[in-house]
């Protein structure tokens, strides 16, 4: 297991997205059972909220969703579905990265260019 704790996989995040994600919240789902039943959300690129996190123990996968609105959400991105996602480094990686190429495809390339500008310098 590569991640094990609601606080771990924040950072993780966090790491990987870099300026690209603002840390939203941490839900968990019940913290008197199990404290890291839950998931962390992000707004990555100004512009998509997703939440990342794991649905109980024993922890062996995440789940990783795009939450559209309060009461719409979507585990599966461009065909690909990040429900379980193998709770291993490379799993992880890659899930980001899809989450990241997805982000990047909806928004115009103008709007691209201008945060990208506004992060390199």
């Amino acid at each position: 297991m590569f991640v094990s704790e609601l606080f771990e996989l924040r950072g993780l995040v966090q790491q990987y997205f870099t300026h690209r994600a603002v840390y939203v919240d941490t839900v968990r789902h019940n913290p008197e059972v199990d404290r890291e039943d839950g998931f962390v959300r992000f707004l990555l690129y100004e512009s998509f909220v997703f939440g990342f996190g794991f649905s109980g123990a024993p922890y062996s996968s995440l789940g990783f969703f795009f939450q559209a609105d309060s009461a719409a959400s979507s585990t599966t991105l461009l065909g690909v579905d990040l429900t379980f996602v193998e709770n291993d480094r490379q799993a992880i990686s890659a899930a980001l990265e899809h989450i990241d190429r997805y982000c990047r495809l909806r928004l115009p390339k103008e709007f691209l260019v201008a945060f990208d500008a506004a992060w390199s310098s």
